[in-house]
């Protein structure tokens, strides 16, 4: 397939390169970054997509206005939308058998450290192989209380199938509340995996499957996650330990980009980050002292004097610039 460049570009000068045409179903794409061109592709490493970009377009090096450049005159030759031009819808779904190909150690975020997972021992053996292969998630077999898999103080797992599902719901003991009952209470984040399609069964009225769905949700705030498989749960298990025990690898910015090579924009985005101020009142306050860093150094009194700067908003905006960062 011919690898393309697609440029998009935000309101605010934000600006990402689309690349298509790799073997990946993932979006990939490219950011000017302060470090040079960053590179996101979930399942390809970014040394693969540089030489495949490199190859494509015969390039000795990647630079941000080479790419650019091209990815605008890409753009530009494409035709016309004709109006009320509606994209064809996905010709299929994902499937179990998608979901075979997914392999838990080959996470762009595996789990870096060992986990110890309890199993409670009526679970499937294959559950069981599949998790002990997992790189640093030992398991341990027991006869649980609550849940299907957990780690001790910090993550209920309950799995059930659809069948298993829709019975626990309408038998006469109600085993699936009791169940849930107890997770809920026990004070301990709590998930339940849901493998295969609820609607596809019509042993439960529908309504009787959504209040359920959202009563667990609701009520008792537990986390319901669709799987396609066991195969497919096994992955997610994986994936809930990582993200519970470990995070997600890697810190999320509070706020969106900021303009890049635009460092107007980027003082009022700074300013717009003070508590209670919005883009207008940014504006006044940048008019007013002349820059972000006179803001910043500006005391109560001296904030109060721009319209829109109450007292309460001015104490805000100062605790803000001078509380101590906490470092853990």
């Amino acid at each position: 397939m011919v690898i393309t460049l697609n440029h998009w570009e935000a309101g605010n000068g934000y600006a990402r390169i689309y690349v298509n045409g790799l073997p990946t179903t993932a979006k990939v794409f490219l950011e000017n970054g302060r470090r040079g061109i960053k590179i996101t592709a979930a399942d390809l490493t970014a040394d693969d997509v540089e030489l495949a970009i490199k190859e494509a377009f015969n390039l000795p090096d990647l630079t941000w206005v080479a790419l650019e450049a091209l990815a605008k005159q890409s753009s530009a030759r494409k035709p016309a939308a004709k109006p009320n031009f509606v994209p064809p819808a996905v010709s299929k779904p994902w499937t179990a058998a998608d979901a075979e190909a997914l392999d838990a150690n080959a996470m762009t975020h595996p789990i870096p450290e060992p986990v110890m997972l309890m199993v409670d021992h009526r679970e499937p053996d294959e559950m069981k192989e599949k998790l002990a292969a997992i790189k640093n998630l030992h398991i341990e077999e027991a006869a649980l209380e609550i849940g299907d898999y957990v780690i001790t103080d910090k993550l209920i797992i309950e799995r059930k199938t659809v069948t298993d599902f829709v019975t626990s719901l309408t038998e006469d003991s109600k085993r699936l509340f009791k169940q849930t009952d107890a997770m809920s209470q026990s004070g301990v984040p709590s998930v339940l995996i849901l493998e295969g399609d609820i609607y596809a069964q019509r042993r439960t009225e529908l309504p009787s499957i959504t209040g359920t769905l959202s009563y667990l949700a609701v009520i008792q705030r537990i986390a319901i996650v669709p799987t396609l498989s066991l195969h497919h749960s096994a992955y997610m298990i994986a994936k809930l330990v990582r993200h519970r025990v470990f995070g997600l690898g890697y810190d999320l910015g509070l706020r969106g980009a900021a303009p890049v090579n635009n460092y107007a924009g980027a003082a009022q985005f700074f300013i717009e980050g003070l508590p209670g101020v919005s883009a207008l009142t940014a504006k006044r306050l940048l008019a007013h002292f002349g820059s972000a860093r006179a803001v910043a150094g500006a005391t109560e009194e001296e904030l109060r004097a721009v319209w829109g700067i109450g007292p309460n908003r001015a104490r805000d905006i100062i605790r803000a610039l001078t509380v101590p960062f906490d470092k853990t």
